[in-house]
């Protein structure tokens, strides 16, 4: 079992989930059971590598650990995995989720200059590489908020979150000719056109022809209901 503490940078209050309780709460659930060291254990007589920053769990493990519906938690990874904020190994059996960018925000900083300082030989080499250490650090961290923190960040995250995988060059194609504005109505329109699949049972269009079409304006008004909205329970 882990123990100690995890670090919750500040930047997680920009996240595009932060404002949602349950998928926040589901987030911080897994940074504390992730790994913080490297380690290996046995799954039906094989050997598995469980690396810093990963959890071996499952849909119903998480489910009994959060007092979160299953449903939820599938259609929460499933986003979270779509916006690069974890990646997801799964089988029948168990899953393996892996934080992005998990040593960026668990490293002991102090610890990590004091092991670089240890290692120079003047003062004025501590103080350059202890910068350059800084920079590097503010650069990746930069990177993962533009690629996780946007309502709708780039068309990646939208093929991810809407799901059909056909079709995505001329989808990609339709969604270059729309305008920032409206990047951000048919991203936020998407998880209520999917939930409303679901109660129908009608088939879903490639996501082309639903750009194209503009499909978000006659079809759902109240398309500004963000993702929580389509994340909660059945």
């Amino acid at each position: 079992m882990n123990q100690g503490y995890i670090k919750l940078h500040r930047r997680l209050e920009d996240a595009f989930f932060y404002s949602n309780e349950k998928i926040l709460k589901l987030f911080i659930h897994l940074l504390i059971k992730a790994n913080y060291k490297d380690d290996s254990f046995l799954v039906d007589g094989k050997k598995k590598i469980l690396k810093r920053g990963q959890i071996f769990t499952s849909r119903k493990k998480l489910a009994v650990q959060t007092g979160l519906k299953e449903n939820f938690i599938q259609r929460s990874l499933l986003l979270l995995e779509s916006e690069q904020v974890i990646e997801q190994q799964k089988t029948n059996k168990y899953r393996i989720i892996s934080i992005c960018n998990w040593d960026m925000y668990q490293d002991n900083e102090q610890q990590s200059e004091q092991q670089i300082d240890s290692r120079s030989t003047t003062n004025r080499q501590q103080i350059d590489t202890s910068k350059e250490v800084k920079k590097l650090r503010k650069n990746k961290e930069d990177n993962i908020c533009a690629k996780s923190d946007a309502i709708a960040p780039h068309f990646d995250a939208v093929w991810g979150l809407y799901g059909l995988k056909k079709g995505k060059v001329a989808a990609k194609k339709a969604w270059d000719k729309l305008s920032s504005e409206e990047h951000k109505k048919a991203y936020e329109a998407i998880p209520e056109y999917l939930a409303s699949l679901k109660k129908t049972k009608f088939q879903q269009k490639y996501l082309q022809g639903w750009l194209n079409d503009k499909r978000w304006q006659d079809e759902f008004s109240e398309g500004k209901k963000q993702t929580d909205e389509f994340l909660k329970g059945d």
